[in-house]
């Protein structure tokens, strides 16, 4: 039996809460033990594909360098953040993170809202597929 990956049932979670608010969305939960590259989530909706890594840190996460450079090219030719879910103690906070970021200290990631956020990961996205590409 494998080892137990505290983003896995946020993985779930948001892939649930995003399919039921956006019905006719295609969210593809992406199973890739093969390689490691491809990101978690997958969302096309109005012609759009967008693509989210889920991360969990208390207070740091691994990430692998094809994976990281997978998602600079997904960003480089459409849509990609990370989903970091952050606890130490009590404290929760959900940050969006650009690939580009993602090397840099936490500090520096100003997108960030208190608790674990569905609604707020699910708003980018809804930003993303209708068409305003400006945020994030």
């Amino acid at each position: 039996m494998g080892h137990y990956h505290p983003e896995t049932p946020i993985k779930g979670d948001l892939t649930k809460f995003l399919r039921k608010g956006f019905p006719r969305y295609i969210i593809a939960r992406i199973e890739n033990t093969a390689s490691n590259a491809l990101p978690d989530i997958m969302i096309t909706g109005h012609k759009i594909t967008s693509w989210i890594e889920v991360k969990y840190a208390s207070p740091d996460f691994r990430s692998k360098g094809d994976q990281e450079l997978m998602m600079l090219r997904l960003a480089r030719e459409g849509f990609a953040f990370y989903a970091i879910f952050y606890e130490v103690g009590k404290e929760r906070r959900t940050y969006i993170v650009d690939p580009k970021d993602i090397g840099k200290p936490l500090d520096s990631w100003t997108y960030v809202v208190e608790g674990f956020n569905y609604q707020w990961i699910a708003s980018h996205v809804e930003v993303i597929h209708r068409g305003n590409h400006t945020v994030g």
